[in-house]
């Protein structure tokens, strides 16, 4: 995992490289060998490539003049428009760089003060440029545009297309590296005004505004690149990254058994949503669960039984309107099955009514009762039901995961979703699981906040975000197969909080495997399902 730093976190990250034997101008040069070596790597023929970098007067800016010079030097045709004051001159040994660079390689050099005088030649440039970087403002920006940015920002976003790639260093010029915020803008019609990046290259750590609304609309895809910086600054937020899960992956030796990979009972599905219990076991399956269980209503099962064929079923009664019965025989059947299983998955499609939620009571009372025997994790409408529970009674849970999507979650906390968004998945989360976990050091709930980035939070004050956003997860029965892999890993024995992250992890990344295959859409949540061992290979592989 990567820290998730502030913008005065990096600041003190940066003093703290300058006393381990770094200088402003060694961070700069590492800085534009990293994204020079980037794009030499992604963008390979240099004999046809026109670069065009927009620059500052910042470090930012600087990065970028010394990124163009050493593309320069790898063939690349480049060409750089430096917008600055009077006042702020090119550091000496950037200045130096240029001058021999110019000398002997494919390179222009354009420096303004004034917008007006030179839309024209940017205009041009831009229009036959492969490749156009945004190194205008860095992670200091904290207010509107001024009316010259504002153009050129403007003009830099007219000329993307789908014959160039947009790449921002650090940050898109015109977010906020805190906040993720975009400012009002009060020069042009674009009444709020950012860059917005193909590609965004963070240097050295995630900035935590760019895991916000508005940011996470302004750029595509993002990497992280080393520059000489290192903190030993200790922060409450992380962002999962492949390396961190080889190590988590159950093992699974030849001279196991079924009976090895744990027994997962699912709870859920009704008439009206029929299919997603049999999703989350499918995916459960592929997550590598030895034995997986449905308990359901014979509708359920009549429509969806034959798609499962793996799994076993426990048929409990039906209310009339297609929900599973609190019935006491469903009770009792329940009672004697679920301590035969390693971990319990309750929600998927099971529907809100009031034997709904008796029904939850009873699996969090049995949870409890028996000292956690098994693992509990709620999903869907399961949380929905939970959240009428907490409005009526006090409820404590036990070592339990929350997979909520954001109307969910608004749900938990007893807030109307019209008046949230995304950003408040941190101070929602932090509530839910204070009001559901008691003082006790060895109770531990983690609530999955899913939606693009979802973050995943524990007892301990510590935020987990996934490397993941992308509209392929956006389907109908997407949750339902996230639920059933954190299950799943969760019955192999895998603890709370790893299940957890690991779970949200293959399910991103079973996803983004796909997307050169289906693009942005048209996957399907079976689909999701079916690719989880090529991503635990993924992981399996990683190097």
């Amino acid at each position: 995992m990567i820290q998730i730093l502030s913008v005065e976190d990096i600041k003190q990250a940066e003093l703290e490289s300058y006393s381990m034997g770094e200088s402003s101008n060694s961070l700069i040069r590492k800085a534009a060998q990293s994204i020079s070596n980037y794009i030499s790597l992604e963008f390979t023929n240099k004999t046809n490539s026109n670069v065009v970098i927009i620059s500052g007067a910042g470090n930012n800016g600087n990065d970028g003049i010394l990124t163009g010079c050493y593309l320069a030097n790898d063939g690349y045709k480049v060409t750089i428009f430096r917008y600055t004051n009077k006042k702020s001159g090119l550091p000496d040994f950037v200045r130096l760089q240029l001058s021999d660079c110019k000398k002997t390689q494919d390179i222009e050099y354009y420096e303004f003060s004034d917008s007006n005088f030179i839309i024209k030649q940017l205009v041009e440039k831009l229009a036959t440029a492969n490749i156009i970087v945004d190194s205008l403002l860095g992670v200091g920006m904290n207010r509107p545009l001024s009316k010259d940015l504002s153009i050129l920002t403007n003009i830099i976003n007219n000329a993307n297309s789908n014959n160039n790639t947009v790449i921002s260093i650090d940050v898109p010029t015109g977010i906020n590296a805190d906040t993720g915020e975009v400012y009002e803008n009060k020069f042009l019609e674009n009444n709020k005004l950012a860059i917005v990046a193909d590609i965004l290259l963070t240097l050295n750590y995630p900035k935590k505004g760019l895991f916000n609304l508005p940011a996470i609309q302004y750029f595509h895809d993002y990497f992280i690149l080393e520059s000489g910086v290192n903190s030993r600054i200790v922060t409450n937020k992380f962002l999962l990254e492949i390396n961190d899960f080889k190590n988590l992956l159950p093992l699974r030796q030849n001279s196991s058994y079924k009976g090895t990979f744990g027994k997962l009972l699912i709870i859920g599905s009704s008439k009206e949503f029929p299919g997603a219990a049999f999703l989350a076991g499918k995916s459960a399956y592929r997550a590598g669960v030895g034995l997986v269980s449905i308990a359901t209503t014979q509708s359920a099962i009549t429509t969806y039984g034959s798609y499962l064929p793996e799994s076993t079923y426990c048929h409990l009664d039906e209310q009339s309107n297609g929900m599973i019965s609190s019935s006491t025989s469903n009770y009792n059947v329940l009672e004697k099955q679920i301590y035969n299983y390693d971990s319990i998955l309750i929600g998927c499609g099971m529907g809100k009514s009031q034997e709904s939620m008796e029904i939850i009571k009873f699996i969090i009372d049995c949870h409890n009762k028996y000292n956690n025997q098994f693992n509990l994790i709620i999903d869907a409408d399961g949380i929905n039901n939970l959240a009428e529970l907490v409005r009526a009674e006090n409820i404590n849970l036990n070592n339990t995961i929350l997979t909520p999507h954001l109307g969910e979650l608004a749900n938990l906390g007893q807030i109307n979703i019209t008046n949230i968004n995304l950003n408040d998945r941190y101070r929602l989360s932090e509530q839910v699981i204070d009001e559901l976990t008691s003082n006790d050091d060895n109770e531990n709930n983690t609530l999955v906040a899913k939606g693009p980035y979802t973050v995943i939070k524990d007892k301990f004050d510590k935020y987990y975000i996934s490397p993941f956003a992308t509209s392929l997860l956006s389907i109908a029965g997407s949750g339902d197969v996230l639920a059933g892999v954190i299950a799943s890993l969760s019955a192999q024995g895998v603890s709370i909080l790893n299940s957890a992250l690991l779970g949200v992890y293959l399910h991103g990344l079973s996803a983004t495997l796909k997307k050169y295959e289906y693009g942005s859409g048209g996957l399907l949540a079976s689909d999701i399902a079916d690719n989880i061992p090529f991503a635990i290979k993924k992981i399996k592989d990683q190097k």
